[in-house]
């Protein structure tokens, strides 16, 4: 059995702000947190010791929902924010729980070669450019032997950036010269040096955002919740604690439309990953029909709620709370007079012409979804499931108003969000006119028809369902960053004016 030690116990100050609420080994890369990879390099009968501090319940609670059948023993680190703390205090704190060699791995480092127990003690390393030489640990080798170490110091290309990770074989001796804070000075002169070629310093926030650029166009994550896959299970963090709750006892309402094995602890909601795709990925007509049907079937059971003081909040008062947050945000927006080819009004104009006590007292009560389009179900020949469901709707945990998913899916047919995510949308803005450029599913018109087709087959309002979208919109854009909050905005605007002239959007 092999023993692997990964600290996760600093503020992340180098990743700021992203680290603000989230423990840095946390961090998603590709859609797996950070630790994630490090973990599943070794074999599942591993040890792993997990010095934790900053956030240690968060670490906690991912570990044990993701590896229930791993071997964690948590430390906790209690002077983790002091000055003079450091990785090699870290390692005293673990040093009674270690009495075989081990592997020493910080929780911000990815790598891809599988690590071959080494003979002796062995640190890894990769070439560091000259310019940035002064952030890391460097060595000097001689025939893959450590001849000399400099801590954060500018040096020349002859010398290369300890990657972090070591082979401790000599552990007894290694906790004797293990002295300082800074865990590298117990490294001797003489040791084992392996490069490491597909080292990345994710720790490092220029460095992280690159990488996830590569993989990632536009940047969806925001800063109170976040969305990781890991040992085919898929978990979410939120910072309001009482999110997974209300999440949990929404699919134990009506399990057979949600994922399997949905559970929570704490701030975490998991449940296994579901197979198949999500209709983005794989849509036609014939699809968005079973589509429609399987939600008015199994999802949509419209029952005698009275939720309308529900709809007044969720409505009215949420659109007013995110239209000012969308303005503090962005204190100097254009004044725009055309969107696109349209003439239209400020803001406010639309804004009061807005009917609240309508819009709430024509309601369908049902359980809904909350955030249905296309990238939040996923299908499987013939079989659907919801992910990625909303927690509540005014306050109401179970209830909700089913046109608020109809406008939601129409919305996800107006613009389609899986090409956003690859930065395939524009905006241009000129004196007063602000140019949209909107990706849209092929023949959209057709998916559009089906569902006013639908809509006005089940007696219910379109009219109702097309003044929501733009309100929709409105409510997205201060929860996302520029320019698709800007495209989102403007594009809510030339909606309300559409609508006002009598015109059906999209």
């Amino acid at each position: 059995m092999q023993t692997v030690v990964i600290p996760t116990v600093g503020l992340g100050s180098r990743l700021a702000p992203l680290t603000d609420n989230i423990n840095k080994s946390l961090l998603p890369y590709k859609n797996k947190p950070i630790i994630s990879y490090i973990i599943e390099n070794f074999d599942v009968d591993t040890r792993f010791i997990i010095p934790i501090g900053y956030n240690a319940q968060q670490v906690k609670d991912f570990l044990t929902l993701s590896y229930g059948e791993q071997m964690f023993t948590f430390v906790y680190v209690d002077n983790y924010n002091d000055p003079l703390s450091g990785p090699g205090s870290t390692m005293q704190c673990c040093k009674d729980l270690i009495d075989s060699p081990f592997w020493y791995i910080p929780c911000d480092t990815y790598f891809e070669e599988i690590l071959e127990t080494p003979l002796n003690d062995t640190v890894y390393y990769k070439d560091v450019p000259e310019n940035l030489s002064d952030q890391y640990t460097m060595l000097k080798l001689n025939q893959s032997k450590i001849t000399d170490l400099s801590f954060k110091k500018k040096q020349t290309s002859v010398w290369v950036g300890f990657t972090g990770v070591m082979y401790i074989k000599d552990y007894q001796n290694f906790f004797k010269r293990l002295t300082h804070s800074e865990i590298v000075f117990a490294i001797e002169n003489n040791t084992d040096a392996k490069v490491l070629n597909s080292w990345i310093d994710l720790g490092n926030l220029e460095i992280y955002k690159q990488e996830n650029f590569k993989h990632q166009n536009y940047d969806f994550t925001k800063t109170d919740e976040l969305t990781v896959f890991s040992n085919n299970k898929v978990l979410k963090w939120y910072k309001e604690c009482s999110i997974p709750r209300k999440k949990y006892l929404k699919y134990k309402s009506n399990p057979s439309v949600y994922p399997n094995n949905v559970t929570y602890t704490n701030n975490w909601l998991a449940y296994d990953f579901s197979q198949g795709k999500v209709v983005y990925k794989n849509y036609s007509l014939s699809i968005f029909k079973e589509m429609l049907n399987w939600l008015d079937i199994e999802v949509w059971k419209i029952s005698k709620q009275n939720i309308y003081e529900n709809c007044i909040d969720f409505y009215k008062n949420k659109t007013y709370d995110r239209i000012n947050k969308f303005l503090q945000n962005n204190k100097k927006l254009p004044v725009i007079n055309y969107v696109n080819e349209t003439k239209v009004k400020q803001y406010e104009y639309y804004l009061n012409e807005i009917n609240w006590e309508e819009l709430a007292s024509e309601n369908l009560p049902s359980l809904i979804h909350g955030d249905l389009h296309f990238d939040n179900v996923i299908y499987d020949t013939e079989k659907f499931k919801i992910i990625d469901w909303r927690h509540d709707f005014g306050g109401s945990n179970l209830y909700g108003d089913t046109y608020y998913d109809l406008a939601k899916l129409l919305g996800g047919l107006i613009i389609d969000y899986s090409q956003i995510k690859n930065n395939n949308f524009s905006i241009k803005i000129e004196n007063d006119k602000a140019h949209l450029n909107i990706p849209k599913i092929k023949h959209n018109g057709d998916y559009i028809y089906m569902l006013k087709d639908f809509v006005i087959s089940k007696g219910w309002s379109y009219k109702k369902t097309q003044q929501l979208v733009p309100i929709i919109y409105w409510n997205m854009a201060p929860l996302h960053t520029y320019p698709f909050n800007l495209l989102i905005w403007y594009l809510g605007i030339e909606m309300f004016e559409i609508l006002l002239n009598g015109k059906d959007i999209g």
